[in-house]
């Protein structure tokens, strides 16, 4: 995902200096609803996760007029445990979003932004066990499952964005990118689980369908406009 969100923030802030765009990277919280999942992990003695999990990402859009066109990446991932075993849940998506910008005031741009992607969602249980013996991790490595699942994931959002600018010339210019998103993921199907390492299906697993709310805070982001 990291280097995806590179590409994005490559390609439009390229593109940007020409057409008019912006981006960079994010911080946020998600509510992901996982449902099914979290009664499954209290049923085997696990804590529940999260309901807001801390997120980070990036992206960025081109903007022509008052269309924008753009792409987006984030993730997050939460710990629980239970008496013998650790599981990191993690998340990540990334996906191409297309919108329209309804109001620009001065150096303010309030817009809309709809998206489809890719979302994948991983369980990496560990055992828990005291330090082993350097030989024993050789006579016995098998101390850690990785399952998943792939969604395809839609998303819509509302979003401000402040551009500080600075060094215009004529109709051209750039400066620092600020803003704030709120939106909804939804994820229409529920896919089966695989088991990473041999990569083949896993049999009985909960149903989880991928859904919530989100809020995300541009913090570092870069802007440019014209090219006349």
């Amino acid at each position: 995902m990291k280097k995806f969100m590179l590409f994005l923030l490559f390609a439009f802030a390229s593109f940007g200096m020409t057409s008019g765009g912006g981006g960079g990277y994010f911080i946020g919280f998600d509510g992901i609803d996982f449902g099914n999942l979290n009664n499954f992990l209290s049923g085997q003695g696990f804590g529940k996760l999260e309901k807001y999990i801390f997120s980070e990402g990036g992206g960025g859009y081109a903007k022509i007029g008052n269309i924008m066109i753009g792409g987006s990446g984030f993730g997050f991932s939460d710990d629980i445990s239970s008496n013998n075993y650790l599981c990191k849940v993690s998340f990540s998506y990334g996906g191409f979003e297309a919108g329209y910008s309804f109001l620009s005031i001065r150096d303010f741009n309030l817009f809309a932004l709809f998206g489809v992607g890719s979302g994948n969602l991983t369980l990496r249980i560990d055992e828990r066990f005291s330090p082993p013996v350097f030989d024993s991790v050789f006579l016995s490595p098998g101390r850690t499952s990785i399952i998943y699942s792939t969604y395809t994931v839609l998303k819509g959002e509302i979003g401000l964005d402040y551009l500080l600018a600075f060094g215009k010339s004529g109709k051209s210019g750039g400066g620092l990118l600020f803003g704030i998103r709120a939106g909804y993921i939804y994820s229409p199907t529920k896919p089966d689980w695989k088991f990473e390492e041999i990569n083949t299906d896993v049999i009985g697993g909960p149903e989880v369908m991928i859904k919530g709310p989100y809020i995300h805070f541009l913090v570092i982001g870069g802007a440019g406009f014209g090219g006349d």
